[in-house]
């Protein structure tokens, strides 16, 4: 999409919480693109201020007229928007493949914290990316990979700052939905106390981590969590994360060996919003695994990963993570990784036995395909160190992503 944007039309849709799409409006138009971009809600609105913006104010039931009008009206031939689960997006997406326009999709990086995903037609569960090892191909890895991590603090003020123009604006946009709980003092007050959690984990879970360092290395699965209202926990076989806890705990209290420990993990986005710790307890004594089973906040995921024997997840791109580390993966549900010969293919209580390695090689062969065709080395956070485009990510590292 920017690498061939002169003359293009593009559409913008919803963005992450921030002035991420402002940039890139900002960026495609100094490619030569011509943008336009809708507001859904006042804080969209605030944070494309400065641009040409269309505002939709009617009700979900009348947005895919709409938006067929303003791609038939405006000549448009592609469509960017973040997430394709959100309702608006889904409804988009089927009149612009109706229509035949090209459709790009951005979302949280597969290869995170240093990248972002930026897709066609779909991503996670409707990637339309190879699901044969053999068809991954050989890529070269980009030379330098720029830093794009210590985004909390924005990500915390840009959601707060969000959602109480979102509320204050109501008014203006009377008939829009959310995709999550956007009640503005509750999600600011959520944010401060996942602050003070942050802080709270920080220093009580030092035990545990030295024990997951020590006593317990190679002797721990660790099974981490997604955020609750993650679209990708919609795509799973699962109602909800706490029905993923259950079904990881009954299946290790009967199929594990005793000497080791299930270790969950919570998602650090939502911190703020969720706590398990009551469903946690109540399983350890069900189940009888006791101190066999741990439920931990903010210890340092990557050396979770290092010293786990395995990792189980529904199909969070934690398994990525995992793979590179050279753990053995589960992933419970269909992700981009979760192919013959990388993960494991059988049922979850035989995963407990593991004994086979990561197939290094494969797996590198994926992360040159991603890295070649859909991951692009920055942050809808912040701007990597000594980039001065718009966006400051670079785009030019995916060499293989352009328009057919």
């Amino acid at each position: 999409m920017f690498a061939d944007a002169t003359n293009r039309r593009i559409l913008l849709l919803q963005g992450p919480m921030g002035p991420f799409f402002r940039r890139v409006g900002e960026e495609l138009h100094s490619r030569g693109a011509y943008v336009s971009q809708v507001a859904f809600n006042a804080g969209d609105e605030l944070f494309l201020a400065g641009c040409s913006i269309e505002s939709y104010r009617g009700d979900l039931a009348a947005w895919p007229r709409y938006v067929e009008e303003l791609i038939v009206s405006r000549r448009i031939d592609s469509l960017a928007l973040f997430g394709d689960r959100r309702p608006y997006h889904a409804a988009a997406i089927k009149v612009a493949k109706a229509l035949g326009i090209q459709v790009w999709v951005f979302e949280e990086g597969y290869l995170r914290p240093h990248h972002i995903t930026l897709e066609r037609n779909g991503s996670n569960a409707r990637s339309e990316m190879p699901t044969d090892a053999q068809d991954l191909g050989g890529q070269a890895l980009p030379s330098i990979v720029g830093e794009a991590s210590g985004t909390f603090v924005s990500v915390m003020f840009y959601s707060i700052v969000y959602v109480l123009a979102l509320r204050l604006g109501t008014w203006r946009y009377p008939h829009y939905q959310h995709h999550r709980d956007v009640r503005a003092i509750s999600s600011g007050l959520k944010w401060i106390r996942g602050a003070f959690r942050k802080l709270w984990y920080g220093l009580t879970e030092r035990q545990i981590e030295r024990q997951l360092r020590t006593e317990l290395n190679g002797r721990f699965f660790l099974a981490p969590l997604q955020v609750h209202c993650d679209s990708q926990v919609a795509d799973s076989q699962f109602a909800d994360v706490e029905g993923f806890i259950h079904h990881a705990v009954d299946s290790f209290a009967r199929a594990a060996d005793p000497d080791h420990t299930l270790v969950l993990k919570h998602h650090p986005l939502d911190r703020a919003y969720t706590d398990y710790t009551r469903v946690v307890e109540e399983l350890a004594i069900t189940s009888g695994l006791g101190d066999r089973l741990r439920y931990v906040h903010d210890l340092d995921l990557p050396t979770l990963l290092r010293n786990a024997r395995g990792t189980v997840v529904m199909n969070s791109t934690v398994g990525l993570s995992s793979l590179f580390h050279g753990t053995p993966t589960k992933a419970l549900d269909r992700a981009i990784y979760n192919l013959d010969g990388l993960t494991h293919q059988g049922v979850l209580d035989d995963f407990w036995h593991i004994s086979e390695e990561v197939d290094r090689e494969l797996f590198d062969c994926l992360r040159r395909w991603l890295l070649a065709n859909n991951q692009f080395n920055g942050s809808f956070y912040r701007r990597l160190p000594g980039m001065t485009t718009p966006t400051g990510v670079r785009w030019d590292v995916a060499q293989n992503l352009s328009a057919e």
